[in-house]
């Protein structure tokens, strides 16, 4: 099953459709996943981790507004400050801050997600490189 926001055996189960058979299940999962992609985009966001480089653009400010985020990897926050396609600078962790501070993606509780990330202010950067597709950052969404 594919990212899909609710088991087969439910939606077959005596609560929804009581169906014993299994001719209609590759429909019925099909069915699922089209309707879990309606979710998604009725909520802009995903309910599911994706790991994968995402790149964004900056106005040169010291915040980015980001999708939902679980994680960076090590060395995964690059920048193109030259603005010719390479992303030859790699931030190390104390570059930057991950917000809201009081997400706990992974955590227990109420665990929610990072939704922007901002430059620490520790050392001479104190903002992102401005334009297109300057920011690059590789983790689970």
């Amino acid at each position: 099953m594919a990212n899909t926001y609710v088991t087969l055996d439910v939606v077959k189960g005596p609560s929804a459709l009581s169906i014993t058979g299994s001719s209609e299940d590759v429909r019925l999962l099909a069915m699922s996943e089209g309707v879990s992609r309606l979710v998604d985009r009725y909520c802009n966001r995903h309910f599911y981790c994706v790991r994968a480089t995402r790149r964004f653009c900056s106005e040169g400010t010291s915040r980015l507004l980001l999708p939902d985020l679980v994680r960076v990897d090590d060395g995964g926050v690059r920048t193109d400050d030259g603005r010719d396609g390479t992303f030859g600078t790699t931030w190390d962790a104390g570059g930057y801050v991950l917000l809201p501070r009081n997400a706990d993606p992974e955590g227990g509780g109420e665990p929610r997600p990072y939704t922007s990330i901002e430059v620490s202010g520790r050392g001479a950067r104190h903002a992102w490189p401005s334009g297109r597709a300057t920011v690059q950052i590789t983790g689970e969404w």
